[in-house]
């Protein structure tokens, strides 16, 4: 998964929600 780890660090508090959401939306699509 590219949205990890580091990621987090790197990111603000609004655009760290945004990835998470799009994260767990990803997990779903992909079926895990």
């Amino acid at each position: 998964m590219i949205l990890d780890g580091w990621v987090w660090i790197e990111l603000p508090g609004k655009m760290q929600e945004i990835a998470r959401m799009m994260k767990i939306a990803l997990e779903k699509g992909a079926g895990v």
